[in-house]
């Protein structure tokens, strides 16, 4: 099971496919997991498995990830992972793409690191 860990959170995550990077944000509110692409209204691993590297985690205290909330700032800490989450693997730019709260969580690594992301797709 691909995972690891910042600090005293631990994260699950997926890769698939070889090409520009792409980081997948899923939908499921705040349990989004790698798991809720599957029933997504674009399933990308199976749209865009062939043409990227796909990565996508499951976010933190969903699925199999887990972790203490920044009490100050509990939405920075989704971005705190996504951003390590990428540092881990080793990704300087990539695109992005978010399905539902995945488009908020999108936007915040935009707000935070825009140049890091070469594009956004936000469904």
């Amino acid at each position: 099971m691909p995972q690891f860990e910042h600090g005293a959170t631990t994260i699950y995550y997926e890769e698939q496919g070889s090409g520009f990077p792409l980081l997948l944000l899923a939908p499921g509110g705040m349990n989004s997991t790698v798991d809720r692409w599957a029933n997504a209204t674009l399933n990308a691993f199976s749209v865009f498995g062939d043409h990227f590297r796909l990565v996508a985690m499951d976010q933190r205290n969903a699925g199999r990830s887990s972790g203490p909330l920044d009490i100050g700032d509990p939405w920075g800490s989704y971005a705190s992972d996504q951003l390590a989450l990428l540092h881990h693997l080793g990704i300087e730019s990539c695109h992005v793409m978010g399905c539902c709260i995945g488009c908020s969580f999108a936007l915040k690594l935009l707000s935070l690191s825009p140049d890091r992301f070469a594009a956004a797709v936000l469904e």
